[in-house]
């Protein structure tokens, strides 16, 4: 008769013998937990065994001791199920399945048996617990270093953690076969030898792609884009500077930089690599426009506009990086100053930064085409140049005429170009557009010059 307890016949065993047993399906009735628990979730590298029935299995051998207890089961596949206790009341302490690698171990724990600790090829150690009575799988340590956290239940235990061999972490949320990566520390001394966090969308199905990476010295980059396809939109530094990007994963390119507090904002324009500056808008609304390779720009024109009245003063400099100065300005008022420059001037002309500058202002248009001038001589005063005749108008004034129209339509020619740029916006193009107009009407009622001196 086959006993239900162990699946051999009862009766006196000679000692030290094996009883062989015919290829039959018997059952060890052992509390033996399932041992293709959820193995899918083990990382690359770890063992993902197909089911290993042990608790039915063909017995080819059983071993007892002298007192006829059973101490082991063997199978004709080469399984082996190793037991303790007196005859009668044998319990399984060990499992070994050699076509998988794996060896697994029992113990009594409340009056119950419990796998806590399960060897598994290639390399893997998997640890068990009953903390909070909730009977569980706990770690699964790798030879390499690579350590894998678990919680949930003993049938649906899900990932939390991993340790890999290189020191870096790797953080889940979600229940088992769902389980998505939140975020990841990689540590000084990993790697990629710097302390910083990356942390994941978890918003869709599966792995998200990455959105954020944080430094351990403040910098932050933040992301968009599918996984596997992230490229960098911002980038906010330690000093208090936000950098937005643009551009496919590898060649994003810098558009815009500003300061944290600050509401000045600096345009770039180039490829990767060499942005060069391109605009400042300053918070005021006021505007500065850029020309020149990366490293070597400097101002072209500038935007000035009132914070109230929202007049403009439109100014054209010349000259290299940090040598820049003006040649021409339109004032809100229809004026036009033309400057000029020189080697050295006298500290009597004009405040002593302008003198410090080697410019001055060297001639004044007037919208009813009055042209003011003043001689190259120290303490010089402005003459306003007029040609009065009784019907018509002279040539030389209708030269000077022709001449302010000129100038004032390559302004206007040159404002348009930076609005179509994108370096002016609308509302200063309308409001230049009124001053120039202004102009234009005066120069056309102007037939004869007015003015003294």
């Amino acid at each position: 008769m086959v006993t239900e307890e162990t699946g051999f016949t009862s009766g006196e065993i000679p000692v030290g013998k094996v009883m062989l047993v015919p290829s039959a399906v018997v059952s060890s009735n052992a509390t033996v937990e399932e041992i293709d628990e959820a193995d899918r979730l083990f990382p690359p590298g770890m063992h993902r065994g197909t089911k290993q029935s042990l608790v039915k299995a063909n017995i080819a051998e059983a071993l007892y001791d002298e007192n006829g207890a059973l101490t082991a089961l063997v199978s004709v596949h080469g399984d082996r199920m190793t037991f303790e206790g007196h005859k009668g009341n044998e319990y399984i302490t060990s499992c070994t399945v050699p076509r998988v690698g794996m060896v697994i171990h029992m113990m009594k724990v409340r009056g119950k048996m419990r796998e806590v600790l399960r060897e598994q090829d290639p390399g893997w150690v998997i640890k068990f617990t009953d903390h909070q009575n909730n009977w569980r799988r706990t770690t699964a340590v790798h030879t390499s270093g690579r350590v894998v956290y678990y919680e949930g239940t003993i049938s649906a235990p899900h990932l939390v953690h991993i340790k890999t061999e290189k020191g870096n972490h790797h953080y889940y949320m979600g229940r088992l076969s769902d389980e998505k990566m939140t975020h990841s520390w990689y540590p000084t001394g990993g790697r990629h030898n710097r302390d910083f966090l990356i942390f994941y969308d978890t918003s869709g199905i599966g792995y998200g792609p990455k959105i954020r990476t944080e430094f351990y010295d403040g910098k932050v980059l933040l992301f968009s884009g599918k996984r596997g396809e992230e490229y960098k939109t911002t980038e906010t530094t330690t000093s208090g500077e936000i950098m937005e990007y643009l551009g496919e994963r590898g060649n994003e390119r810098r558009v815009t930089r500003r300061r944290i507090g600050c509401g000045d904002v600096l345009h770039y324009v180039g490829c990767r690599g060499e942005e060069r500056k391109r605009k400042l808008v300053e918070e005021n609304g006021n505007i500065m426009i850029y020309h020149g390779a990366k490293g070597q720009e400097y101002r072209k024109h500038a935007i000035d506009i009132h914070p109230v009245t929202g007049e403009c003063v439109v100014t054209h400099y010349t000259g290299t990086r940090n040598n820049e100065m003006p040649y021409r300005k339109l004032l809100s008022s229809g004026e036009m100053e033309i400057y000029e420059h020189a080697l050295s001037f006298s500290s009597n002309w004009g405040n002593a930064n302008n003198a410090r500058r080697k410019y001055r202002v060297k001639r004044i248009i007037h919208p009813d085409g009055t042209v003011a001038t003043r001689p190259r001589i120290d303490g010089a005063e402005w003459i306003s140049y007029d040609y009065p005749e009784e019907t018509g108008e002279s040539e030389a004034n209708a030269t000077k005429r022709q001449r302010v129209k000129d100038t004032a339509r390559s302004m206007w020619d040159q404002i348009e170009q930076l609005t179509e740029s994108g370096d002016v916006n609308e509302k200063a193009l309308v409001a230049i557009g009124a001053h120039f107009k202004e102009l234009n009407s005066a120069v056309e009622a102007s037939v004869v010059l007015g003015g003294t001196n």
